[in-house]
């Protein structure tokens, strides 16, 4: 089957940039001719070349770009896509991210006889912000309405266009949708609960190392060393873990803690560490990739993935997984999908400092017990998760719609 994909991409590098890389050379190598046709800005093209442009429509950056732009939408667009469908044509289209320029995306669905599937990679179909968390820390019951604009929440001026955007995906493209895809079990049940119906859950995959550690890596060395590793964003709740590790290196003067990643919160956070003095015991190694991360895996003895908003499906935590590490995450979304409570790792409750200080403590001075979790979580990722189980989910989806559109 040849299958376009669609993706708007306006910002830093994530988990569905990968994922739409690395599905698409899966595919093709299994005889499936893929196409990605992403709208981008020029800024972000020229930053992260190596993420797979096939078909961009470049756009100026939305600072530049007045908001009603967006909701009329740019006819290039719609003629570009048309062009390629024409050239490539696809039996079938897949939707990832929508944030920019919706409007000739779904006038393309709309005019397109293909069928459609739509992965929701975020929060963003029921959140604007894609949090699902108030101000005030509380869980929000979700649902884009103008309500929204008086919660609290720094929805700023995009929230007209949100709805828009949700307006015409549930009156114009979602007849053309035959299936909903998710990763985690939280995110399907959103999905249907907001009617995005049918939802599919097909638990996604990282693209694993040429040769996965032995099982006696999930045996502890060196200084006890807490990592993450995310985008460093407020939400990413690293600071929580922060504020805990003075406690942790109180007790245990030589642990440290890694912190790495890139983003907007990252000055904040080195400010911090100063503030609590335990400058000497962090470390901001910036982003990582390739050895630089496989050595940051050898190195810690658990991951943090302490966030205090809504996390789909955090790909982080099944990186550590199958490199025999446990991790520490926060009990909310997707989280709970990856981390078994006590068996692979602990689940702990967003923003708790003190709870996050008492499992680190814990596990750090149980070193039996980190080589435990970190053996059931590798196990876990190899019985569940590597990525022929994403493949062929995903392959039994895109089968069932393409016999629903013949028999229709």
């Amino acid at each position: 089957m040849r299958v376009l994909r669609i993706n708007d991409y306006m910002g830093e590098p994530g988990g569905a940039e990968a994922y739409i890389s690395q599905i698409s050379k899966l595919l093709t190598t299994r005889g499936h001719p893929q196409k990605i046709f992403t709208i981008s800005n020029v800024q972000t093209l020229i930053e992260y070349t190596p993420l797979p442009w096939e078909e961009v429509y470049p756009l100026r950056p939305l600072g530049v770009r007045r908001l009603f732009e967006d909701v009329v939408g740019e006819p290039g667009i719609l003629e570009h896509l048309k062009k390629v469908a024409q050239e490539f044509r696809p039996d079938l289209v897949h939707l990832h991210h929508f944030d920019n320029m919706f409007t000739p995306v779904a006038d393309f669905l709309q005019s397109l006889n293909v069928p459609v599937v739509m992965t929701a990679h975020d929060a963003k179909l029921f959140c604007p912000l894609s949090t699902l968390t108030l101000p005030n820390g509380d869980d929000c019951e979700g649902g884009i309405l103008p309500r929204c604009q008086f919660t609290g929440c720094n929805v700023g001026r995009s929230l007209p266009y949100r709805i828009h955007q949700i307006n015409r995906l549930m009156h114009d493209v979602q007849p053309h949708i035959r299936a909903f895809l998710a990763p985690s079990l939280s995110t399907t049940a959103l999905l249907d609960r907001f009617g995005f119906r049918p939802a599919h859950r097909v638990p996604s995959f990282i693209r694993e190392p040429e040769t996965l550690p032995p099982l006696s890596n999930a045996e502890p060395r060196g200084p006890p060393v807490v990592g993450i590793l995310t985008r460093l964003h407020f939400h990413k709740g690293a600071q929580t873990v922060l504020e805990a590790f003075v406690r942790v290196q109180k007790e245990i003067p030589n642990a440290r803690l890694v912190i790495a990643g890139r983003g907007p919160y990252e000055n904040a956070l080195k400010k911090r560490a100063e503030e609590l003095h335990i400058e000497g015991a962090v470390e901001f190694p910036g982003w990582i990739e390739g050895a630089a991360k496989e050595e940051f895996f050898h190195r810690i003895h658990v991951l943090a993935v302490p966030s205090i908003a809504y996390e789909n499906f955090p790909l982080v935590s099944l990186e550590a997984m199958a490199r025999c590490k446990s991790v520490l995450g926060s009990r909310n979304g997707g989280i709970p999908d990856l981390v078994l409570n006590d068996e692979t790792g602990r689940l702990l409750p967003p923003n708790d400092m003190e709870a996050w200080a008492q499992a680190m403590l814990e596990v750090l001075r149980d070193p039996q017990r980190l080589q435990k979790w970190g053996t059931a979580g590798r196990k876990r990722y190899e019985e569940r998760f590597r990525p022929q189980n994403h493949l062929e989910g995903l392959l039994n989806v895109y089968s069932s719609v393409l016999k629903q559109g013949e028999a229709s």
